[in-house]
């Protein structure tokens, strides 16, 4: 849902209408042109997520938006504070894994990885994000 923020995205349906077929995925989406990209925005509901995730509705939603998009990219809340990424990452042809600097624990990083790998979720990549220049010019990294 952060996205209808990040992208200032007003009065779109997202992807719970398009799953429930309140609305058609053309008339959810909307184009950023600064990352020449489609967003389909989360939404609230009082339906269990990983109810809609596991559900064959979202896996024929999935196989469609395959047909239409050369690459399909889900952002899930985080791993450890939800069941959303375990579940959709078994759907998924890849999953990258992403830690935020300076902020996530090694702990963490471990329980969340081994949660994926409980649920046979393999783990492609891993990014670490917000990095700050400043606190890697402490571990010796950047410029001098």
């Amino acid at each position: 849902r952060v996205f209808a923020e990040y992208f200032d995205i007003q009065e779109k349906k997202g992807l719970i209408a398009v799953l429930s077929g309140e609305a058609k995925l053309e008339e959810a989406v909307s184009h950023e042109p600064t990352l020449n990209a489609d967003i389909l925005i989360g939404e609230k509901t009082e339906t269990n997520a990983a109810d809609i995730f596991s559900s064959e509705r979202f896996t024929r939603f999935l196989e469609d938006l395959r047909s239409k998009y050369d690459y399909v990219i889900i952002d899930t809340p985080p791993v450890l504070a939800v069941p959303d990424a375990r579940v959709i990452g078994r759907s998924m042809d890849a999953v990258i894994y992403t830690v935020k600097w300076d902020s996530t624990s090694q702990r963490q990083v471990r329980e969340g990885l081994k949660s994926l790998e409980n649920v046979q979720v393999r783990v492609t990549g891993l990014v670490l994000s917000q990095i700050n220049a400043k606190g890697m010019k402490k571990y010796g990294y950047g410029e001098t």
